[in-house]
């Protein structure tokens, strides 16, 4: 999700920007909203951790690749 000062509620009641609030939108630029509720049967909650699993591996290799070219 982005930031909450993003959100278009709060960009028309207040008028917030994009870099008004820089820490807040790199926290939100590096959080993720995993599902959840009391009815997500056992087969969701295993295609989210399949997901999961993927997207950090693939993070991961891209992290590695990153650092391998002495980027961050």
């Amino acid at each position: 999700f982005p930031a909450i000062h993003l959100q278009p509620f709060y960009r028309k009641l207040f008028g917030y920007r994009a870099g008004d609030f820089p820490l807040t939108e790199r926290a939100a630029d590096r959080t993720i909203a995993l599902p959840f509720f009391n009815r997500l049967t056992e087969a969701e909650v295993d295609a989210v951790c399949r997901r999961l699993i993927a997207s950090l591996r693939s993070a991961g290799r891209a992290g590695y690749a990153r650092t391998r070219r002495g980027g961050r």
